[in-house]
């Protein structure tokens, strides 16, 4: 009896150690969940002259490059298109882009999980106030 409890006890201590294991490597490639750079999906408002819209980014990064995609939405309008860009230094460079063509542009100032910056969009220059989701 007192083998069989030993045994019993040894693959659970296994199991235990198994599964902190794979906790630990979860957070590996994919989502950035630590909090550095920018891989990951931000929401907030990108504001030109008067008016304010909303826009989610869902940026991935690898290295220095930023892929990804954006949703505006302006009124009862919403603009969907991709990102191009780079990050290094806490700074991002981003281009939005719509069937190849380029209708925007973001400089963006990453502060843990709140980024703000410049840009423009169709002509007009714009601010954005980004937050991690």
């Amino acid at each position: 009896m007192d083998r069989f409890r030993l045994k019993q006890t040894g693959v659970l201590l296994l199991l235990a150690a198994f599964s902190l294991t794979i906790a630990a490597c979860n957070g590996i490639g994919g989502s950035n969940d630590s909090g550095e750079g920018l891989g990951d999906t931000w929401a907030g408002t990108l504001t030109e002259e008067t008016q304010t819209h909303s826009i989610i980014l869902r940026l991935a990064q690898s290295g220095a490059v930023v892929t990804g995609s954006y949703t505006l939405g302006m009124g009862n309008v919403t603009e969907t298109g991709s990102i191009q860009g780079s990050f290094g230094d806490n700074t991002a460079t981003l281009r939005l882009i719509v069937e190849s063509e380029q209708v925007g542009t973001l400089n963006l100032e990453l502060d843990e999980d709140n980024t703000t910056g410049t840009g423009t969009y169709r002509g007009a220059v714009t601010s954005a106030n980004l937050t991690r989701v």
